[in-house]
């Protein structure tokens, strides 16, 4: 997974075949394995890439400078988990099928990685149903950076009481 995640190979099959020789599995076994992986353990894997990362982009010269040195920016975005084609069959051409997870990923532009993700299983989910998970992430002096979608009383007072900002686009 972690060559998938780092965009190494670009996807979980890619990934299988260029190391078939040293899984003792089949291509089944592990696809039945990932589909038992809670969502949680995919954003831990985001988290944990980020991580082990930021000092190696730091070290290489990688990192921008920072456009508000002293703080934090971090930018919100939702998104729409793609892949929709690999819906089952018989519902591959229902509109009203099920659709895939959305999530919410934070980006760092000075890193520019991602650095956080809050995935969502329920493709029908508000992404603002994703912001208290958000919020236990809130660091004094942040900068978050979202658009319209995220203006909520809740989502920019909490940040507020955090000792952090926010800096909502229209």
């Amino acid at each position: 997974m972690s060559g998938v995640v780092t965009c190494i190979h670009p996807s979980v099959h890619a990934a299988y075949q260029h190391s078939e020789d040293v899984i003792s599995v089949s291509v089944t076994s592990v696809y039945n394995k990932l589909n038992g992986i809670e969502i949680g353990t995919s954003a831990g894997l985001v988290r944990y890439a980020a991580g082990e990362l930021a000092p190696v982009i730091k070290e290489l010269g990688g990192a921008q400078a920072p456009r508000l040195p002293g703080y934090r920016v971090k930018l919100l975005d939702g998104n729409c988990i793609e892949a929709s084609e690999h819906r089952i069959w018989e519902l591959r051409e229902i509109a009203a099928g099920a659709l895939p997870g959305k999530s919410l990923v934070v980006y760092d532009p000075v890193l520019r990685i991602p650095i956080d993700v809050f995935p969502c299983e329920n493709g029908h989910a508000q992404e603002r149903s994703l912001l208290g998970d958000v919020l236990a992430t809130v660091e004094v002096n942040d900068v978050w950076v979202a658009d319209r979608n995220f203006c909520t009383c809740g989502f920019i007072t909490s940040i507020a009481d955090s000792d952090a900002f926010e800096l909502i686009t229209i």
